[in-house]
């Protein structure tokens, strides 16, 4: 049950509301807010009339508002359209359609959960977080962000997707037990091609830790190789079994989802010489 519940009309009031009101929550879409504070008292801050709904393009950027949902996300023509991105919408759209209607771009960045669909794919997009305190804006890569600790008085203004100039291989791949069920481990692949061989290498991985990481190790050991190298399967297994544990919990063993996360990998690097960069 709601004890207080505030409609902020700008940014600054906002942030003043959350800096005095302690165990207080910025509510977007309400889908994680339903199961944070479930047994609590609740105290939501709005963001509803902060115009937090666009998608545009500037600097570089498609910079989409914290409050636009995965469907408007997967909609909107500079998403929708853009070839490289496909992999996005796809994402957006393994969401079942009624919490996509209201699942934000500020609540998946909010809820860093590592069994997220999309916080792989923004590590290895190069992706930025801006933010908005007391103090400013804030302006960081989607790693630095999940890398520090949630801040009690921030809120998220939205996330920049770099555009990129030169072609790109970019695709991602899950392991879920439905459809629809959030994954129980999330790869996500990111390389510039030159020929068959895989330059500047990005891999997100969701599920195996406690929040989505970049596989340093392994993109270290596979840069510059052919992506149809068959010694690509044995390097994948050994550099997983040579990582620290992953994350055992109810989805399954941290083994299990090193052998999945090998399967995923191996699988996109395959498609990879079957697609256009």
């Amino acid at each position: 049950m709601n004890s207080e519940f505030f409609i902020p009309e700008t940014f600054e009031e906002a942030l003043e509301i959350k800096g005095r009101t302690p165990k207080s929550f910025f509510l977007g879409g309400g889908t994680i807010l339903n199961l944070w504070t479930k047994n609590s008292s609740k105290k939501l801050i709005s963001l509803h009339k902060l115009g937090l709904k666009k998608v545009e393009r500037h600097d570089g950027c498609i910079f989409a508002d914290s409050m636009v949902t995965l469907t408007e996300l997967s909609e909107n023509p500079l998403i929708r359209d853009n070839v490289p991105l496909a992999d996005l919408v796809a994402s957006c759209r393994i969401v079942s359609k009624n919490i996509r209607n209201m699942a934000t771009v500020g609540g998946v960045l909010g809820s860093r959960y590592t069994r997220s669909d999309f916080l792989p794919l923004f590590l290895v997009l190069d992706c930025e977080v801006v933010s908005l305190s007391s103090e400013g804006e804030r302006r960081e890569s989607v790693e630095e962000f999940l890398g520090r600790p949630p801040s009690k008085t921030t809120l998220i203004r939205g996330l920049a997707i770099r555009e990129e100039s030169k072609p790109f291989f970019f695709k991602t791949g899950r392991f879920a037990r439905s459809s629809n069920d959030l994954p129980v481990v999330k790869v996500a692949v990111h390389f510039a091609p030159e020929g068959v061989a895989m330059k500047d290498l990005r891999i997100g991985c969701g599920g195996l830790y406690d929040k989505p990481l970049r596989l340093y190790e392994l993109e270290e050991r596979l840069e510059g190789m052919d992506y149809s190298d068959p010694g690509l399967h044995e390097i994948i297994g050994k550099t997983l079994g040579e990582m620290a544990p992953g994350r055992s919990d109810i989805r399954g063993p941290q083994e299990m989802k090193k052998a999945f996360v090998a399967a995923i990998l191996e699988d996109i690097l395959a498609s990879a010489g079957k697609e256009e960069c």
